[in-house]
């Protein structure tokens, strides 16, 4: 099974990034985005508004690939695959599936978060 996150893709992005304070803002910005993401999808795939929907998922597929999201990713991905097939019955479970990966994700993020921070407080 894929881990939630991969706390060495954050941790690359710092060091990409030049300052682990800066993933650590992309990281804030994410999650502070995430609910409202995530309802827009959902109410997108309600309306079988396969254009928004799309545009809701791939942003959610990249930013948490980005981030070290790996179940999100993976999760992301499937709803992809069914909004391009268009086959409605597989996209309201590949939704459910990906939503059920949100709440785990945001939680380990944020701690993964308040600890970079910390060690990027040390590191002055």
């Amino acid at each position: 099974m894929l881990p939630v996150i991969d706390p060495y893709v954050l941790g690359r992005l710092g060091v990409e990034l030049g300052d682990h304070r800066a993933a650590t803002r992309v990281a804030g910005r994410f999650l502070s985005l995430l609910d409202s993401r995530t309802l827009r999808m959902q109410r997108a795939v309600d309306a079988r508004d396969t254009a928004d929907a799309l545009d809701c998922v791939l942003s959610l597929k990249v930013t948490s690939s980005m981030l070290g999201g790996r179940r999100l990713q993976d999760r992301a991905e499937r709803l992809e695959a069914a909004l391009r097939a268009g086959v409605w019955p597989e996209t309201t479970v590949a939704l459910t599936a990906l939503l059920d990966e949100v709440a785990p994700l945001a939680r380990q993020l944020q701690a993964l978060r308040a600890d970079l921070d910390l060690r990027a407080g040390r590191q002055r």
